[in-house]
């Protein structure tokens, strides 16, 4: 039998406090407890329930409040620093302005990353009859979009027919002799570069000298 007087685990009290005032009632002759032992124990139990359901409400809430602080935090850390960007990017706004509204008057915002050219376009067919295209960077970082435009047969105007992270497309709308031109361009976020050279698949004759290397497929 255990030395402790109640259960260790406070969950555990509200049963076992039942269950000693239904036993001491069903035996009150015998063990002659002074007058209201049995009562004052049912409302300590009552209050304890109360306490209890009390701390763990106040516990979830407290929760709660952690996550929409938390939540609220990261909104205002966005919003200050959309709005520390163009303040410190704004010429008319002194280094005495910014160190009042507690900004540091010598921050530099970062420049943005411009995307650059695409260089060395070549196109060339696979043993399946797709359109594989490379070109180099150019100079542009990871991170970096490529956006590929073509022109087929008698179309006048380029379309774009997909995008890739990296310096490979493998077109599969080839038409096998469908004379089809197409260009590359790189984006970061909303800038552009300008489009590369331009490489051909099927030239007709008169066609700028373009070389069809026919390679095997990935």
């Amino acid at each position: 039998m255990s030395d402790k007087i109640i259960p260790t685990k406070e969950t555990a009290i509200p049963a076992w406090l039942t269950n000693f005032a239904t036993v001491a009632t069903a035996n009150s002759t015998m063990l002659a407890l002074p007058p209201n032992t049995v009562t004052d124990i049912n409302t300590l139990k009552t209050t304890l329930v109360t306490q209890q359901d009390t701390v763990k409400s106040t516990r979830e809430a407290a929760k709660a409040a952690t996550v929409a602080k938390n939540v609220t935090l990261k909104a205002i850390k966005a919003k200050i620093t959309i709005t520390n960007r163009n303040v410190q990017g704004n010429a008319n706004a002194t280094p005495a302005v910014k160190e009042a509204l507690g900004l540091n008057p010598k921050y530099a915002p970062a420049m943005p990353v411009k995307p650059k050219r695409p260089e060395l376009l070549t196109a060339s067919v696979t043993e399946t009859g797709e359109g594989l295209l490379k070109w180099k960077p150019g100079g542009n970082k990871s991170g970096t979009t490529y956006e590929i435009f073509a022109k087929r047969g008698t179309e006048t105007e380029y379309t774009m027919i997909g995008s890739s992270g990296k310096t490979a497309f493998s077109d599969t709308g080839v038409t096998p002799g469908e004379e089809t031109f197409y260009q590359v361009r790189s984006r970061r976020s909303d800038s552009y570069s300008p489009f590369s050279t331009f490489a051909v698949l099927y030239p007709k004759t008169g066609t700028a000298s373009v070389t069809l290397v026919m390679d095997k497929a990935a």
